[in-house]
């Protein structure tokens, strides 16, 4: 499947009206479109829905961006001097209340934030401070939001696992309270979670091991361990909702990855073609085909098919969410795979700038 959509015609420059949403293509060569779209007028109906019902394999949407009304800005994603998109690279999607949250933090003692993206009224907010969070207080704290974060996408309950601990933390989106789960086992200073709903629970990886947390038991089970993941530092992994299975590992410097399926057994498959890690690569998953996407620090973006065990190189030119002002193309950036739709959202910043603040929409197949 090739990446980029090649149009029949060399350019094409299109106004489109799509239900009260003005829609303006831009110039189509040999590269992905890249289109901004309006609040939709009925508020009934969902920007995000909308949007991606009208894109077409490789075409790219901008959700939301500074000074549009929604508050995805500077002032929501900036704490102290850092942002909270640093060192992380997912955001999690609720489909049943069609809302998307994201957990970061900034460098050092900057403040950590849980904010959340409404798609009824198109709009972000921050949600209140956790009580176990010190961030702020002046106390000492440390870490970023990582792949520290997943979500039970029935119950749209939000699990968090801080910096270097045992303590993982679930978020009751019925009451938007927080509890704290049973101590969790050992997966280094920075690991990896991701829920995994066949299973009844989430993934842990990180420090060679992979563990699975059981919600109806509230036990810990190792899967496997002394695991190749070079230092089990910035470990990612995500679930494939078509083939029903989790995939993670990496770390710096690593290309290592495991296939977890729903009954817990855990196989290697081919090595990736580049590094996969925090701040090496954003590693998601096209919920309309099932393939897994890597985008590089470099710039690459590859594809993987569970069911060959292959990985493929696709044409990277043209992307809108590559940071032009960084050497790493993949700084600030964070992925939600959006299965209702069939799309990808990725949250996109660039330090205290506004004009570098947008929620794109991508389709990568039909």
């Amino acid at each position: 499947m090739e990446f980029i959509r090649t149009a029949k015609m060399s350019m094409l420059i299109a106004s489109i009206l799509i239900f009260g949403c003005t829609v303006i293509g831009a110039t189509i060569k040999s590269q992905p479109t890249s289109i901004s779209v309006k609040a939709p007028i009925n508020p009934g109906s969902t920007l995000l829905g909308m949007t991606a019902a009208k894109l077409q394999a490789g075409q790219w949407a901008i959700m939301n961006k500074a000074g549009d009304g929604s508050a995805w800005a500077s002032p929501l994603l900036w704490v102290g001097s850092d942002t909270i998109l640093n060192y992380a690279d997912k955001g999690l999607w609720d489909p049943v209340r069609n809302e998307i949250h994201f957990l970061g933090k900034g460098a050092g003692g900057a403040e950590f934030k849980m904010i959340s993206y409404d798609g009824a009224s198109n709009h972000w907010v921050q949600e209140p401070k956790p009580f176990w969070d010190l961030s702020g207080t002046g106390a000492s704290t440390f870490g970023h939001g990582y792949e520290h974060s997943t979500i039970n996408p029935v119950t749209g309950d939000v699990f968090w696992r801080q910096y270097n601990s045992s303590e993982i933390y679930k978020w009751a989106r019925s009451t938007k309270t927080w509890s704290k789960l049973p101590a969790a086992p050992d997966i280094g200073i920075v690991g990896s979670l991701e829920y995994f709903p066949e299973a009844g629970g989430f993934t842990m990886i990180g420090a060679g091991s992979i563990y699975f947390y059981k919600e109806s038991t509230g036990v810990y089970t190792k899967l496997a361990s002394g695991l190749d993941m070079a230092d089990g530092y910035h470990t990612e992994s995500t679930y494939n909702p078509i083939h029903k299975v989790v995939i993670g590992g990496g770390g710096n410097g690593s290309k290592k990855m495991w296939k977890i399926s729903s009954s817990l057994v855990v196989t290697p498959i081919a090595s990736a073609p580049a590094n996969v890690g925090i701040m090496a690569s954003v590693f998601t998953v096209d919920p309309a085909s099932g393939k897994y996407l890597l985008f590089t620090s470099g710039g690459s973006l590859y594809d993987y098919n569970v069911t060959t065990d292959v990985w493929s190189s696709l044409n990277a030119s043209g992307v809108p969410i590559w940071e032009t002002s960084d050497s790493n193309k993949i700084i600030f950036r964070a992925a939600v795979p959006v299965k209702n739709f069939g799309v990808i959202v990725f949250l996109t910043g660039y330090y205290n700038t506004d004009a570098a603040a947008k929620v794109y929409i991508y389709k990568h197949s039909n």
